[in-house]
């Protein structure tokens, strides 16, 4: 089974998620991606962070609506 198009869109957000993450670890600083998005697109930091911050929460979110219905399927 190839999953529904929301599990496809969570995987696909997770791997947003994850990247945004690894971002710090990886030596490429969340400031420079901001400086970055702010110059190529021209919205304030203050959006772009908002955009960024908004990513990973709806990650979250569908990771625990995801895991509240496997737990709810079994």
């Amino acid at each position: 089974m190839e999953g529904s198009i929301a599990e496809k869109i969570a995987v696909e957000l997770e791997k947003i998620s994850k990247a945004l993450e690894n971002i710090p670890t990886q030596g490429f600083m969340r400031q420079l991606l901001i400086i970055y998005l702010k110059e190529r697109t021209g919205l304030g930091k203050g959006k772009i962070e908002a955009v960024l911050d908004g990513i990973a929460e709806f990650t979250k979110e569908l990771q625990k609506e995801f895991q509240t219905g496997e737990v709810q399927n079994r």
